[in-house]
């Protein structure tokens, strides 16, 4: 990769690009990013407690370039998709995940990044309360978990309640704007407001009202 990276920062091409694909270029080339992706430098201690798994190491590189000053870190943790073999599917994901994620939370709160931090646990959507003929579980729109924390997020509680089955919410549902609206709010951003393209105003959250229960 750094030889691929070190060819690509001497190509003619760079010079043709637009003035914005330059500004991209030049953050990931900086010697801060560069730094920000020696994960090596971390101790084994800690290291090990995110997991040396894909997942682990991913969240404690997420961590390292937030510090270096990046605005967004995404980590995808994929294989979720289990429309068969549900059971022996998601058992090492998600003891992926219960050892990373605190690992993430404890190491952001340590550093003092907590506050000024949201992160934000979400997939596409839920899957089917029922198993199918294959031993998985399809896709299910209706009802599904979103975690936040940090930012100012309060901590310790459930917002909404679904029915016995986790087939639809029967109690304080939360739609896809509300999240919308509630991430805007956490990170001081004005969820109502219009923007103008054209001419046109386009709104950059439709109808979502933030979950004011998580804010304290």
């Amino acid at each position: 990769m750094d030889a691929e990276f070190k060819q690509a920062e001497t190509s003619p091409l760079i010079d043709s690009m637009d003035e914005f694909y330059q500004k991209a270029f030049d953050l990931i080339a900086s010697p801060a990013a560069k730094k920000a992706f020696q994960i090596s430098e971390e101790p084994d201690p800690l290291r090990e407690s995110y997991g040396r798994t894909n997942l682990g190491q991913g969240l404690l590189l997420a961590r390292r370039l937030i510090e270096s000053g990046v605005r967004l870190a995404t980590v995808f943790h994929g294989g979720y998709d289990t429309h068969a073999n549900h059971e022996s599917a998601t058992k090492p994901l998600m003891a992926d995940f219960d050892r990373a994620f605190p690992a993430l939370l404890s190491d952001l709160e340590q550093r003092g990044l907590f506050d000024t931090t949201l992160v934000l646990v979400v997939g596409d959507f839920g899957r089917t309360p029922k198993i199918n003929f294959s031993g998985g579980r399809d896709h299910w729109p209706r009802v599904f978990s979103v975690a936040l924390a940090g930012a100012g997020i309060r901590g310790g509680v459930v917002i909404g309640k679904s029915d016995k089955t986790a087939s639809e919410p029967v109690d304080r549902p939360v739609t896809i704007e509300d999240l919308g609206a509630t991430i805007y709010r956490a990170l001081r951003i004005d969820y109502a407001k219009d923007y103008h393209a054209n001419g046109r105003p386009i709104r950059i959250n439709k109808d979502g009202t933030p979950v004011r229960e998580l804010f304290a």
